[in-house]
């Protein structure tokens, strides 16, 4: 098999990417295709991290305003939604309403 790439250049990890926002922090270590001097390139070039971006800000919708970091049922909810949208660290589907709608039932014809 091939080696796995390693987001580590010269003993720092790299690129890293992190948002606050509504009180949270979100964190991720983005995987490149191939390796690359830090002081060569500029991190928003990389595909990888627009892309990660844009998936950190589709997180954002799932995090309900209300939400702490001792609310256990709302912290679980979000685990079901992230593991959902990136299963396997690849993003699938991170449209939280179709997610919602997967989770809770699609609403009846009758109801319409």
């Amino acid at each position: 098999p091939s080696r796995s790439r390693r987001s580590i250049c010269q003993g720092k990890i790299w690129p890293v990417l992190f948002m606050f926002k509504k009180g949270f922090y979100l964190v991720t270590v983005v995987a490149l295709e191939k390796r690359h001097k830090i002081d060569q390139v500029r991190a928003l070039d990389l595909p990888q991290i627009t892309a990660a971006f844009a998936v950190l800000e589709d997180i954002w919708d799932f995090i309900p305003s209300s939400l702490t970091i001792s609310d256990v049922a709302g912290i679980s909810e979000l685990q079901y939604y992230i593991r959902s949208a990136i299963p396997f660290g690849s993003p699938v589907n991170t449209n939280y309403h179709l997610l919602r709608m997967v989770r809770h039932g699609f609403p009846n014809k009758e109801d319409e």
